[in-house]
Formats: structure tokens, C-alpha cells, sequence
């Protein structure tokens, strides 16, 4: 049975008022918070980190539940809120954040349900290329250098098992001594939780089966 959470909603850090005023009117600027930006690097508020009030997290909210209020900075409904972090990664400042902090199964658990999202009811065929296989999520400006040699391509249409294949093939590959992992303590062969010790990749792979996106077990056919 899947397991019931605590709602997650976004929350904006800058509530606005005089240290967001903008410097640069608002009704004489165009575009969105990234057009705004492009156009004046030096910011448009007193406040260098405050929310511009251009409206790209409106944009990007599907559920209606951000609106600019009479302070110049983004509000967010929490009644309409479905917690996508959609309005978090068009943030230019992270002015926008999650109100709680999500242990490593609660986001796990989270992407299985987006994704099931995507897929329920659609045709879908997956692949996964497994190179260069970075310590850190790709988005990490502080990443490193790959943990493993390049591994290959998966593909597969049931994408539990493809991400369980990709996890097992990491797990099975030698370690690149001089990378992050190298310096690690992986006496338990689990690659994964030797460089995050508190990653759980298999709540992922049992809440995805719970749900019903796909099943963990597979067939490895190698061309």
C-alpha cells in the first residue's frame, strides 16, 4: 500500500515591501523574470535576492496558485498548490522553496508518482544512457567527476525495471579510484549509499511497484 505523506506545497521567501521595491519600474519593463534579468543584469530591486515580481512562476504554476500581490512579490495559495516545483525551477533568486524538508524516500516516492503521472494511460517507451555517472545530480554546480567507467544504453518499456537494471549495472561496475567514490568506504557494495549514506534508492523502485507504474524485476538482453 503506498504510503501517506505530508502534503508539500511551496512557499516564497521574499515576502516583498520596501527592500523589494524596484529601482526600475515595473509597468516599464517587458517580459518575464529571465527577459528582465537578460535585460538588466545589475537586478531591478533595492534587494539583489528579492523575487521580481515578473511573473515566471505564474507562468509556470498549472494549478493557478500563484498570483503577484500588492507588494510586488509572488504569493502562493496553499489550498491550489499541488507541490510540482514547477515555480521552484524557473525561480531565478530561489526566492521559492518547499516548506518542508523531504527525506530521501519522501522524494523518491514523489518522482515514482510524477512520473506515473506522465505515463498512466499513455504509450511510452523508455531509455537510459548510463555514462559518465556523476556523484551529484547533474544540476549540482559543485559535481564531480564520474564514479564508474561509462556503462552503456538501456532500454526498455517498463521503466521500474529499467531504472532497477540501470541501479544493478552501476552497482556491478568497478569504482575509478581518483573519483568521489574511490575515497569512500563501500564495503557494502552499494555504490549509491556509499557516497550518500543516507539515499535509499530502493524505497523508489517498491513505492513505484506499490502505485502500479511497473514491476522491479527484469531480463537483462544485451546486444
Amino acid at each position: 500500500m503506498a504510503q501517506k505523506r505530508n502534503r508539500k506545497v511551496a512557499v516564497v521567501q521574499c515576502l516583498g515591501g520596501c527592500h523589494a521595491e524596484a529601482v526600475i519600474p515595473r509597468g516599464d519593463l517587458a517580459g518575464d523574470c529571465s527577459q528582465v534579468l537578460a535585460d538588466h543584469p545589475d537586478g531591478i530591486l533595492k534587494c539583489k535576492w528579492g523575487c521580481l515580481g515578473m511573473g515566471s512562476c505564474v507562468a509556470a504554476c498549472k494549478s493557478d496558485a500563484i498570483h503577484i500581490n500588492s507588494f510586488g512579490a509572488a504569493e502562493v495559495d496553499r489550498g491550489k498548490c499541488v507541490g510540482c516545483g514547477r515555480c521552484i525551477g524557473v525561480c531565478n533568486f530561489s526566492a521559492i522553496a518547499s516548506d518542508i524538508d523531504a527525506n530521501s524516500a519522501d522524494v523518491n516516492s514523489r518522482m515514482a508518482e510524477y512520473a506515473k503521472a506522465v505515463v498512466d494511460g499513455r504509450p511510452h517507451f523508455h531509455v537510459s544512457i548510463v555514462n559518465q555517472v556523476s556523484p551529484c545530480c547533474d544540476c549540482h554546480g559543485e559535481n564531480d567527476a564520474a564514479v564508474v567507467p561509462d556503462i552503456g544504453m538501456f532500454a526498455g518499456f517498463d521503466p521500474v525495471a529499467l531504472d532497477h537494471a540501470c541501479i544493478d549495472a552501476v552497482n556491478a561496475a568497478p569504482v575509478i579510484a581518483s573519483s568521489v567514490l574511490g575515497q569512500c568506504d563501500h564495503a557494502g557494495h552499494d555504490h549509491f549509499t556509499s557516497v550518500h549514506p543516507v539515499t535509499d534508492w530502493r524505497s523508489q523502485i517498491a513505492h513505484a511497484e506499490a502505485i502500479g507504474l511497473g514491476n522491479g524485476e527484469y531480463e537483462l538482453i544485451r546486444l
